[in-house]
């Protein structure tokens, strides 16, 4: 069958820093969703999907769900409520 790869840790890294860990396992960066987060600094990887340490055949893709940071803290950004009403 194909070559499997383990998926590498990805929490907490940036976009880039996934992008080229999962390059040098011989995976490819899938699909990018946003969602708020209590604990994941914006920008940063809450979690990948398949989830960390699965195995995936080779030049498979993983998909990373990235925090947008806090909620309540962008709630009190006027500038946010703004855009939504654009």
């Amino acid at each position: 069958g194909p070559e499997m790869v383990r998926i590498p840790f990805l929490e907490n890294l940036t976009v880039l820093q996934a992008k080229l860990k999962l390059q040098n396992a011989g995976l490819r960066l899938g699909k990018e969703t946003y969602r708020y987060s209590e604990d994941v600094k914006k920008d940063r990887i809450i979690y990948s999907k398949p989830m960390a340490d699965k195995l995936i055949s080779k030049k498979g893709r993983v998909e990373i769900i990235v925090s947008m940071g806090n909620f309540s803290q962008e709630k009190s950004n006027e500038n946010w409520i703004d855009l939504l009403n654009d």
